[in-house]
């Protein structure tokens, strides 16, 4: 959706928005209007989450603009990374393991603060088991205080989970590394990275591919034939060369 698609669904609820006077409301009239823009925002939460889902199954800013989607998301709607990454997880998650969830968030039976605690509790060692039970909590949210209700979904996934909760001391001996040498000077990495520092690397990628990417477009710009710019994979593998680069160039004993 874009140009004047994007400003009549804006022009839309905003108006809805200015339908309302606050200071010239009744307090019934107040309460009514609290809980009926609750529920429209569940309903824009559900559509966001799918679209969302949708846009990052298909790879579509990678391919159109060069960047991940939840960082697209937060450059262009100007929200917190943390938050963009969040709405795209639920998205990706309600596609995949939670899709039986999917409908509840569409009816509006369950809020996006649902949604993202059963997303987030689903972590890999359970993604396999844990649709059903996810259902289970999500039909059975209803009168029941957010928290309290999240620390039995907690409790529930510490006991599905064959490794048990949660433990940061064994973070660190979670992150690996391996790499090896093959033929044609071809060089393999893989490496896993575990909480803050993983998400440390994943934005210093990001942050330079992003920069790399808009190199190379400027550079397709001044070309004389149309040369598309790599893929986003391809980026995000020159973007960590030229992270190598740049470290090994500063004088640590300067």
């Amino acid at each position: 959706m874009e140009g004047t698609e994007d400003e009549v669904w804006a022009a839309a609820l905003h108006r809805l928005g200015d339908n309302v006077d606050p200071a010239a409301a009744t307090d019934d009239a107040l309460l009514s209007a609290a809980l009926q823009m609750e529920r429209a925002r569940r309903a824009l939460d559900a559509a966001s989450t799918r679209i969302l889902g949708e846009l990052d199954a298909r790879g579509t800013t990678d391919f159109e603009v060069g960047m991940r989607t939840p960082r697209w998301l937060a450059h262009h709607a100007g929200t917190a990374g943390s938050t963009a990454s969040a709405r795209v997880k639920v998205g990706r998650a309600l596609r995949g393991p939670l899709a039986d969830v999917a409908p509840l968030l569409d009816r509006g039976e369950i809020s996006f603060d649902h949604a993202k605690a059963l997303a987030d509790a689903c972590n890999p060692r359970i993604a396999d088991r844990f649709g059903p039970v996810a259902l289970v909590f999500a039909q059975n949210c209803s009168g029941v205080v957010f928290e309290q209700w999240r620390a039995e979904l907690n409790a529930a996934v510490r006991l599905l989970d064959d490794d048990g909760a949660h433990d940061p001391s064994e973070d660190l001996s979670r992150n690996r590394l391996t790499k090896a040498d093959t033929i044609d000077e071809l060089y393999v990495l893989k490496a896993q990275i575990v909480g803050a520092d993983g998400l440390l690397v994943h934005q210093t990628i990001d942050a330079v591919a992003d920069e790399l990417f808009r190199a190379m477009c400027a550079d397709e710009d001044r070309a004389a034939q149309d040369l598309r710019a790599p893929a986003r994979r391809t980026v995000e593998a020159l973007a960590l060369v030229e992270i190598c680069r740049r470290a090994m160039a500063v004088d640590l004993d300067g």
